[in-house]
């Protein structure tokens, strides 16, 4: 029992004291057999033709809740339908539940006011306010959203495992869909050709370039351990206006080709303009020297933050890491040019965007290439406004291992061309000492290419 601010916690007295106080709770109120409320997103966006309504019940009956009737207006044409749920909603008072309501059918794209009401809980009239009024927008697809978390760290920072770890099991978590760049400073992976904004401290991170968060906290003031993940799933929340997808593939020159597209799911304003930038990420990134070394603050501290163990077992710099998501190379810090305006697109129209990467531009101050597998590369590709620098929707696509650069040659084709790769598939002017590639142009176009061995 917590009487007064002596005790600051929930505290057994009844051994200190040798006593027990006997309490009687006397609970008052309209304790319904049939009582729910629901909750819709305001910025809710459906597919067009059979409109399927997510939504949120509260359970505020005695008893769980099995099926529920639902009256609603969308677009001046009305409709009530029973559902029967899939699982009995508990009798938690207020508990949450995600539904999905059946509505009648829309085909025409656009904004349309919705109301919707509970009428029956468990065949009986419901007694809560069961009532929704708003807007919907329907679309000819709900895009998928997919926000951009932008890491600033440094194997220097006591703080920064928040962020390797953040990183680390966002990826575990949400393989398909998270999407990370780790900035590093100071440190043997900082890339050369600079950041594309500031921090004022390490680690930070920043969601969509909106919102400043911790790598490991998120947006929450309160310090709620790994809240980067509730922090990340509001994003994704927030949904997009536009679908966009990325692939890649290795040239004959050894650069990396990539397409982007992107899909409207609305039309988009004419008058705006956007840009679309790419990012060059690493993983698998060790090393052996100090630098490499990760400065820890939390080692053998007395509580373990969630999925800290890894450091609090570990001792003041942890070694033997290996690094992922890390920056290498980045085509342009606020996105390139020219920009791309609206009207030159439609909706439910791909539009494509082409661009060329050339890995061996990912070096450090030093001009050491940052690429220790070309194997473990990928392209993150970022959409965004041009007016306010905000990611809208962000992609990302492994590179093909770089054996898929090597084609068949055809015929009795003839050299044509000869250049020399490292194993990072770095093109290099003079061969001498280690493992190359030799890639030979032949005169059909096709490539020939070969390991080697110079002494």
């Amino acid at each position: 029992m917590r009487a007064t601010r002596s005790h600051t916690r929930f505290t057994e007295l009844s051994a200190e004291y040798q006593g027990v106080m006997p309490i009687t709770v006397a609970l008052a109120g309209d304790f319904s057999f049939a009582a729910a409320t629901v909750d819709v997103a305001s910025t809710l966006k459906v597919k067009r033709g059979d409109v399927e309504l997510p939504v949120t019940l509260h359970n505020r009956c005695s008893q769980p809740i099995t099926d529920i009737d639902y009256a609603y207006t969308i677009g001046g044409v009305s409709g009530s339908q029973h559902l029967e749920l899939p699982s009995p909603l508990p009798t938690h008072y207020d508990y949450p539940f995600a539904a999905v309501l059946p509505l009648g059918e829309v085909d025409e794209v656009g904004s349309y006011p919705l109301t919707l009401n509970i009428t029956r809980v468990n065949g009986v009239r419901n007694t809560a306010d069961g009532s929704y009024e708003g807007n919907i927008d329907v679309r000819y697809f709900v895009a998928k959203k997919r926000p951009l978390l932008e890491e600033f760290t440094g194997t220097w920072c006591t703080f920064c495992p928040r962020g390797y770890v953040g990183l680390e099991k966002m990826a575990e978590f949400y393989p398909d869909d998270f999407i990370a760049i780790a900035y590093h400073v100071d440190d043997p992976m900082v890339m050369k050709n600079g950041l594309p904004y500031t921090p004022g401290g390490y680690p930070l991170a920043k969601m969509d370039r909106v919102e400043w968060m911790d790598p490991y906290f998120g947006n929450n003031q309160e310090e709620v351990d790994f809240g980067i993940e509730s922090t990340w799933l509001s994003y994704c929340n927030k949904g997009a206006d536009m679908d966009l997808e990325v692939d890649a593939e290795w040239t004959a020159e050894g650069y990396i080709h990539i397409t982007s597209t992107v899909t409207w799911a609305i039309t988009p304003e004419a008058d705006k303009n956007y840009r679309i930038n790419y990012v060059l990420v690493a993983d698998g990134l060790t090393g052996t020297e100090l630098g490499w070394y990760q400065k820890n603050y939390y080692s053998h501290q007395a509580t373990t933050p969630l999925y800290m163990d890894l450091f609090v077992e570990g001792d003041s710099y942890v070694g033997g890491l290996t690094f992922n998501h890390v920056g290498v190379y980045c085509a342009s810090n606020s996105g390139l040019t020219p920009a791309i305006q609206g009207s030159t697109m439609e909706a439910n129209v791909a539009f494509t965007h082409e661009y060329t990467l050339n890995p061996a531009r990912a070096v450090d101050t030093n001009n050491e290439s940052l690429i220790q597998d070309m194997n473990q590369l990928r392209v993150v590709a970022m959409w965004l406004d041009e007016e306010t620098g905000e990611v809208l929707n962000a992609a990302k696509v492994e590179v093909p291992a770089f054996s898929t650069a090597i084609n068949k040659v055809k015929g009795d084709a003839t050299v044509e061309s000869v250049v020399f790769y490292n194993l990072q598939g770095i093109p290099v002017a003079t061969p001498a000492g280690g493992i190359f590639i030799r890639s030979e142009r032949m005169t059909d176009g096709s490539l020939r290419n070969q390991k080697i061995s110079i002494r």
